[in-house]
């Protein structure tokens, strides 16, 4: 039964186990099925976080704020984001970005 929930629940078990390789590989599987699943494009984004590819991560929570259908999924997004950017040493400059954004579109 190839299908995106159970795929993603046995993604589930592989990473409680420790075989993140295996959690990712199998998570991509179901988000292969179902594209618009928030939530899975979220736990793959902590998948490879946890395998510190940060910037795979940063790449999967993109596709899960596209998702993203109100302010809490929004904010499970920005938080992990947050954490992610931290980890590679790009929070200070993601800031600085959003600050001149801010100031463009101020000025209009």
């Amino acid at each position: 039964n190839k299908t995106a929930p159970n795929l993603g629940r046995l993604a589930e078990v592989f990473a409680g186990f420790g075989y993140l390789g295996e959690a990712i590989t199998t998570n991509a599987e179901a988000l292969q099925l179902d594209k618009k699943d928030f939530s899975l494009w979220l736990k793959q984004a902590d998948y490879l976080h946890q395998a510190e590819r940060l910037d795979d991560a940063l790449a999967q929570l993109t596709a899960a704020d596209a998702l993203a259908a109100n302010d809490e999924e929004r904010e499970a997004v920005l938080s992990r984001e947050i954490k992610s950017r931290q980890g590679n040493n790009t929070l200070k400059t993601r800031i600085e970005e959003l600050r001149r954004e801010l100031e463009t579109a101020s000025a209009k």
